[in-house]
């Protein structure tokens, strides 16, 4: 991701800097003008093209389901206060997924997919099953499937849970692209009710000026591009 490599192009600048001189100036340039370009406005070019793939999931499309999955987007841990245990992506989902959840007349199953790899907390689901509950939803309308470690997993799991029964998909706009691929690749039948756009449609003058929040986009963009293409090569 851009961050590891900007850090990268620094470090190497530095160290040659100390016996190369020009070459350590140019990594340094070079590590310069990554974090001007990855840290603009310009990430949001990156992200575009993965945003925009799905829209939102219609009333048409919600009226004609009967079960949706949640794919998890990780925590900040459980000794929060319970308004703040969930991540910024894993709160947007769970938002968009209460949403679809009361727009039917009658009530759906909700299937929260997946655990955090990165986190020492296997009590991912429990979290995010609490937070619905906390917004009116059933406890007895949430599924809890939680041994996934990523994307694949979550597919191979969900087709023994569901079958070819058709289902709203809820997850980043920007994962979205891949889920529904690998999704499909193994027999899912997912629609698509993306959310967490990171998208500003309004740019203002200081979006030329670095931005940690643009540079967060521009890794993320990185993230999803990659394991695209490796989803694609192994599968």
């Amino acid at each position: 991701m851009p961050s590891f490599f900007i850090f990268v192009f620094l470090l190497l600048g530095f160290f040659f800097s100390l016996k190369k001189k020009k070459i350590g100036i140019f990594f340094i340039l070079i590590g310069i003008l990554s974090y001007f370009i990855f840290s603009t406005g310009l990430a949001d070019f990156l992200i575009t093209p993965l945003e925009s793939h799905y829209k939102e999931i219609s009333e048409d499309e919600i009226a004609n389901i009967d079960m949706l999955v949640l794919l998890t987007g990780g925590i900040k841990g459980e000794n929060n206060p319970s308004s703040s245990q969930l991540s910024e992506s894993t709160l947007s989902r769970a938002v968009g997924a209460t949403q679809i959840y009361f727009k039917k007349e009658k009530n759906i199953k909700i299937i929260i997919s997946g655990s955090d790899p990165l986190s020492l907390v296997d009590n991912v689901g429990s979290l995010i099953s609490d937070f619905f509950v906390s917004l009116g939803v059933s406890r007895e309308d949430i599924i809890l499937e939680e041994n996934s470690k990523d994307t694949y997993q979550s597919a191979l799991e969900l087709k023994k849970m569901v079958g070819e029964k058709e289902f709203a998909l809820v997850t980043s706009a920007m994962h979205m692209p891949r889920s529904i691929y690998i999704f499909e690749k193994v027999g899912l039948n997912p629609i698509p009710a993306p959310t967490d756009f990171k998208k500003e449609e309004v740019l203002s003058i200081l979006d030329i000026l670095p931005d940690s929040k643009n540079l967060k986009k521009s890794d993320l963009a990185f993230h999803e591009y990659f394991g695209l293409i490796y989803y694609k090569i192994r599968y």
